[in-house]
């Protein structure tokens, strides 16, 4: 995740952060991912929100709250409930079942809760964990949820924020691109 994504999340995020109670980060990763500062920064302003955070990743030496895999929904615990907002940045390039993912994504928002979505619009694939080449635009990810509504969605331009950043965008030829979109589950209240 880049620092302006993160960014993004937050703004998109404090205008109805006092509607969360609960929160999952689906696809959170390991603690190492997750002390990165721009995830820790929107964990920070979750909690800060007095929002409960749970984390979910599909592997089990992560650490996380939850280990089930978003493409195999029969290995979701059936204690996890729904959540006022399901966050899941930076995930969907990396699995092979998109819209069994955006079924179970879908299923873990509670009504009148939020779903966040980030994906890489224009990123090189990268290895880790694996990249399935999946870069959609923002619409082509608000049409993997045609029964919510779109409160926001954009794709944004980060600035380089790591040093191979300017190896695989040289400046004048190429830079990277984030799609991004909050919806929510029912009509959307006026800001």
């Amino acid at each position: 995740m880049f620092f302006a994504e993160s960014q993004w999340v937050i703004d998109a995020l404090r205008p109805v952060a006092d509607r969360l109670t609960s929160a999952i980060d689906a696809g959170a990763g390991g603690a190492r991912y997750r002390a990165r500062g721009q995830n820790r920064s929107v964990h920070e302003f979750l909690r800060a929100s007095n929002v409960h955070l749970t984390t979910l990743d599909h592997d089990p030496a992560g650490g996380c709250d939850v280990c089930a895999d978003l493409t195999a929904p029969a290995t979701m615990p059936a204690s996890v409930a729904t959540y006022d907002l399901v966050l899941c940045t930076s995930v969907l390039e990396h699995l092979t079942g998109v819209p069994v993912a955006a079924a179970t994504l879908q299923r873990l928002t509670a009504p009148g809760g939020y779903l966040l979505i980030t994906v890489p619009r224009r990123y090189p694939r990268h290895r880790s964990p694996i990249d399935t080449g999946y870069r959609p635009t923002n619409r082509q990810l608000e049409q993997l949820f045609p029964e919510l509504t779109v409160v926001r969605s954009a794709i944004i331009c980060p600035p380089r924020d790591k040093w191979f950043h300017w190896l695989i965008f040289p400046p004048g030829l190429s830079a990277p691109q984030v799609s991004c979109v909050l919806l929510r589950n029912g009509p959307n209240h006026p800001r």
